[in-house]
């Protein structure tokens, strides 16, 4: 496997200053999508469009993936030469075009021709470490030659170079969402800002002496630094005072990446064993951890809404994250065949295989509702008056009474099961309690693991599809699968399709 070059870059993107008494809107957050990369191959640049729709991945081998967020496709791909590897990347207000800042320049690209428009190099030195500012009109880099620099995207002029210490080296950078400032922290625990145009010094924020710092993101209107220091939690620093005021508490340091969400609400964090740490920024409160990635998370950004989260790592992948809505899935149309592979990866043991066919059949309704029609096992809500009949005919002293009682039971599945069940807490004849006890061994027994395995997927695509269908399709689970864990799966599922009570 490729070494994985110790970058840390983030998106930081605009939004309005909030009210510190607003409450995040904070999950619960799941698992939307997977987005892959080539083998070998390591997302360290993520951004969001402003629709929110699409993911732009920059990797380590100087390529730019742009993937459909919502189901996990990829729309367009780009060949950023010369460029050994991506270290930010950016889309404009408009959405058409994406900015690339890679380790020996800059580029341009118009997404829907996948053609580059401009391109400028970073002039007698390379990038090590780069970030956009909100609206993509600067970026800073970090060079091999050892400065900070900030540079007009529209102009391609340098604005502004701050020098290192002859005994340090930086470390970490951000740059504010209007890309008025810049902060940076050196090797040995210091901590700067400065304009990122004029040319007053740079105030020196922290002293020597602390922990080195591996992160650094402003909140949306610049007022505070999350920092990640060493391998201590995340902790905030108060530009205006000078000075940390808060360590959020800990989840699963050391981290590798923060960044705060659009609406200033939520900071996040990623770790060294996979894992995303969120909190609430006013509050403090530690809120949830997602857990999906096998390796060190390399990048995450937020959407522009602030209800998605983007996340890269070591393990060559990319996720997206959502805060359990329902998203405007665009609708899609299969060939038979794919429809069948997609039903069959959808039963697999393969993540991978079962992320691209949960958003791909998600986005392909009217197939999906019809296929899990037929495939998925559904009953009817059991008539108990006839189930106690047939129950109490088990014990008649007429050999076909006893028959076709068990059969009629057997032919009712699911729908007898808690009245079987409960039939056997009683006093019964030997012979009827056998029969109980058989009729429920096969009813367990005909519901296999690879039947277990598809129900429980085609339950969240059920519900992210969300339609009359669809709940007609998951009511009918409720009565035709001997499962509780899935039937209790099914039942929260409807629950949270119903509607919001005013």
């Amino acid at each position: 496997m490729k070494a994985i070059p110790w970058i840390l870059t983030f998106s930081v993107l605009s939004a309005a200053p909030v009210q510190a008494q607003e409450k995040p809107n904070v999950g619960p957050w799941r698992e939307w999508s997977i987005l892959t990369a080539e083998d070998d191959v390591h997302v360290q640049a993520l951004a969001f469009s402003p629709t929110t729709t699409m993911v732009a991945a920059g990797q380590n081998n100087g390529q730019v993936r742009l993937w459909h967020a919502v189901i996990g496709r990829m729309e367009q791909h780009f060949d950023c030469q010369p460029f050994k590897a991506v270290l930010a990347v950016s889309l404009d207000d408009t959405g058409k075009h994406l900015l690339v800042a890679g380790d020996s320049g800059l580029q341009t690209w118009e997404i829907t021709t996948a053609k580059k428009t401009k391109e400028w190099a970073w002039p007698n030195k390379d990038a090590v470490r780069a970030a956009f500012a909100a609206k993509a009109d600067r970026v800073v880099c970090l060079t091999d030659a050892g400065t900070v620099e900030t540079w007009s995207v529209a102009t391609a002029t340098k604005l502004r170079s701050v020098e290192a210490d002859r005994d340090t080296t930086w470390s970490a950078l951000a740059i504010t969402c209007d890309g008025q400032h810049v902060a940076a922290a050196r090797t040995n625990g210091e901590l700067l800002h400065w304009s990122a145009a004029d040319q007053a010094p740079p105030v020196l924020l922290e002293k020597a002496g602390g922990a080195g710092m591996r992160a650094l993101a402003f909140s949306p209107d610049g007022s505070k630094l999350a920092v990640v220091r060493g391998r201590e939690a995340v902790a905030l620093y108060d530009v205006a005072v000078r000075r940390f005021h808060n360590r959020l508490p800990a989840g699963t340091p050391p981290y590798h990446a923060v960044a705060f969400s659009p609406d200033g609400k939520l900071i996040a964090a990623g770790c060294g064993n996979g894992a995303i740490d969120l909190w609430d920024a006013a509050s403090h409160e530690a809120l949830v951890t997602l857990r999906g990635h096998a390796g060190l998370v390399l990048a995450l950004t937020f959407a522009p809404d602030s209800r998605m989260l983007a996340t890269s790592s070591a393990d060559t992948l990319a996720r997206a994250w959502d805060n359990h809505r329902h998203l405007d899935v665009p609708q899609i149309k299969l060939e038979e065949k794919e429809l069948e592979t997609l039903i069959k990866d959808l039963g697999s043991d393969n993540d991978i295989k079962v992320s691209r066919a949960t958003l791909t059949l998600s986005a392909a309704v009217p197939q999906t509702v019809a296929a899990f029609k037929k495939s998925l096992r559904q009953g009817k809500a059991p008539d108990i008056k006839l189930i106690k009949k047939l129950i109490e005919d088990l014990s008649n002293n007429q050999f076909a009474v006893r028959s076709k009682a068990t059969q009629k039971l057997a032919d009712m599945g699911e729908a007898a099961r808690a009245e079987l069940r409960y039939a056997l807490t009683r006093p019964l004849d030997l012979e009827t309690k056998r029969r109980l006890e058989s009729l429920l061994t096969k009813l367990v027994e005909s519901f296999q693991p690879d039947d277990q395995r598809l129900t429980q997927r085609a339950i969240v695509i059920l519900e992210r599809i969300g339609n009359a269908e669809a709940k007609e399709i998951l009511t009918g689970v409720l009565y035709g699968v001997p499962d509780d864990a899935i039937i209790a799966q099914a039942r929260a599922a409807l629950s949270r399709l119903q509607p919001a009570k005013q």
